[in-house]
């Protein structure tokens, strides 16, 4: 209820002009913050240069381990889905695989696994974790979750940007036309009323 409130005191206080801004960012501060709200850290080119950094230390990390996690790890990262249809785009869908091996009898063959929000490579590479016998590949393994985890943050970041430009675009494309319809609607209306008062 305080959030409504707040937010009915500023739209009276823009209402009034510029001055009425200034006053309220003055004075409740705060406020403003929950009315306009700005990501913290919108998708950039920097977070795809980490994310490609990131694939080459885990590919690295993965080829110190054991086979089944190798192709785990290089398969989830092979088989990543950014973007894709408008649908997708909008809903923020994740089509991504992962390529799993039985590590009881690998001559099984692999299987494919979903791995929405990178989740199944995650969890794949921490339940070896405990398994493990050597404690240097359990360091490796313990890396390997980190940057897997640090993956899975920016390729959450890159997908929402991605979700939220693609909402802007179809609001910009309903609302661009139907502003311009409405002024030449409102300009009529008023050549109208001045030519026939």
């Amino acid at each position: 209820m305080r959030v409504f409130e707040r937010s009915t005191l500023a739209l009276q206080r823009v209402l009034v002009g510029p001055n009425g801004v200034e006053v309220y960012a003055a004075r409740d501060g705060d406020a403003l913050q929950l009315v306009v709200h700005v990501p913290e850290h919108p998708a950039t080119d920097a977070d795809v240069a980490e994310l490609y950094e990131l694939d080459a230390q885990a590919r690295d990390l993965a080829a110190r381990c054991n086979p089944a996690v190798g192709l785990a790890v290089k398969s989830s990262i092979e088989r990543t889905v950014l973007g894709g249809s408008v649908l997708r785009q909008l809903t923020g869908y994740d089509d991504s695989r992962l390529m799993v091996t039985q590590e009881t009898t690998p001559d099984a063959g692999a299987r494919l696994v979903a791995n929405t929000d990178q989740q199944a490579a995650i969890d794949f590479v921490s339940n070896r974790l405990p398994r493990t016998d050597k404690r240097a590949e359990a360091a490796v393994l313990q890396s390997l979750v980190t940057v897997l985890c640090r993956r899975q943050m920016i390729l959450r970041r890159v997908r929402r940007d991605i979700r939220l430009t693609g909402w802007l675009r179809l609001w910009l494309y309903v609302h661009v036309p139907l502003s311009i319809a409405l002024l030449g609607a409102l300009s009529a209306h008023i050549l109208v009323t001045f030519v026939y008062w």
